[in-house]
């Protein structure tokens, strides 16, 4: 990038923005005042909070195409190692968030649950801004019943299971989408699943997490897809303890109530 450009994104992103937002605004190449403002205020939050540092990706769905949806606000270089994601077949992209258009769409994060995530430590989260019936998988490993995957929001049945698990093989209960699904352990002997805030404990001792297929979005990228389902924000990192899956929340659905698009 020359210094002209390079000048010209500190000017339009406005003088005391977070380094790391900057950083995501100039490579993402957001333009619009109010995205940067909100993608400023994000990171400011979750610093504030004390979970920037438990994130490995957070994925911010702004700048409405393919190229901004891509990049990693925890490190927006444009590289597998980065885990900037990398769609794979059909996917719509808008202002609001992508969506996964086909039966064979995802979206690789190229994170190795056992290579990043520990087994007794290992969040998820998933922003969906719509329902679709059928059987679909917003975030996930495999679509195997065995341990060692990192799942969330899954339909099976025409029944939402929105935390299949958090580095175990359990399936957790039922409710309603649209919503912020986020899952969580800890520790070695249970995990809970949220819907927003909601939380529901599952237990269930954990097992070695996966460490040779990568995390997906948007899907398995094996037999199952979001099937349409809008994805506006997501998540992988650290296990979050309850006040922090709620900070979480709170910082995550004032982003998306400044870009007007909050469920």
């Amino acid at each position: 990038m020359n210094l002209l450009r390079l000048i010209t994104f500190r000017q339009q992103a406005g003088p005391g923005f977070d380094p790391d937002a900057q950083a995501f605004i100039t490579a993402a190449g957001i333009t619009d005042s109010t995205q940067q403002s909100a993608i400023n205020t994000l990171v400011v939050d979750l610093k504030g909070y004390g979970i920037w540092t438990k994130m490995k990706a957070v994925y911010p769905f702004v700048g409405g195409t393919a190229t901004t949806h891509k990049y990693n606000l925890k490190d927006p270089r444009d590289l597998d190692a980065a885990f900037r994601l990398s769609f794979i077949n059909t996917w719509t992209h808008s202002s609001t968030g992508a969506i996964p258009t086909g039966g064979t769409a995802y979206a690789d994060t190229f994170l190795l649950n056992g290579n990043h995530l520990g087994q007794d430590s290992a969040h998820a989260s998933y922003y969906v801004r719509n329902h679709v019936s059928g059987q679909y998988t917003e975030l996930g490993i495999d679509n195997s019943n065995t341990g060692g995957k990192l799942n969330i929001a899954y339909n099976w049945n025409g029944t939402s299971y929105p935390a299949c698990q958090a580095n175990q093989n359990a399936i957790g209960g039922a409710s309603a989408i649209p919503s912020y699904w986020i899952i969580s352990r800890t520790g070695s002997a249970n995990y809970g699943w949220f819907r927003n805030t909601t939380k529901t404990t599952v237990t269930q001792a954990s097992s070695a997490p996966n460490t040779t297929t990568t995390i997906k979005l948007g899907g398995y990228g094996l037999n199952y897809s979001g099937g349409g389902r809008e994805c506006a924000f997501a998540t992988i990192g650290d296990g979050l303890s309850d006040a922090e899956v709620s900070n979480l929340y709170t910082a995550v659905q004032a982003y998306q109530t400044t870009l007007g698009r909050q469920v």
